[in-house]
C-alpha cells in the first residue's frame, strides 16, 4: 500500500465503508423519520424497535469499552469546555 499515504487510505476506507453502510441502511429501511411515521400513522413499530435496539446496543457497547479501559470518554471533543 505504498501507493497511497496513510491519510488518503483512511479516507478511502471510510468512504467505502460509509457507502456500504448507507446502502444497506437505505435498502433495509433503517430511517429515523420512516420509523417514527410508520409507528405514528401506520401502527407498525418494527422499525422503531430496530432503532431502539441499535441505540441500546451502541450505548451498552460504549459503556463496556469504557469499563475495560479501551476508550476514555472524558478525553473526547464532546467533553471539552474550552
Amino acid at each position: 500500500m505504498d501507493i497511497l499515504a496513510a491519510g488518503h487510505l483512511a479516507a478511502l476506507i471510510g468512504a467505502l465503508g460509509g457507502a456500504v453502510l448507507g446502502l444497506s441502511a437505505r435498502l433495509g429501511g433503517f430511517c429515523t423519520l420512516g420509523a417514527i411515521e410508520a409507528a405514528a400513522y401506520g401502527g407498525d413499530q418494527r422499525q422503531l424497535r430496530m432503532w431502539g435496539l441499535a441505540l441500546g446496543l451502541a450505548i451498552n457497547l460504549c459503556g463496556a469499552q469504557v469499563g475495560v479501559g479501551q476508550i476514555e470518554l472524558m478525553s473526547t471533543i464532546y467533553h471539552r469546555t474550552g
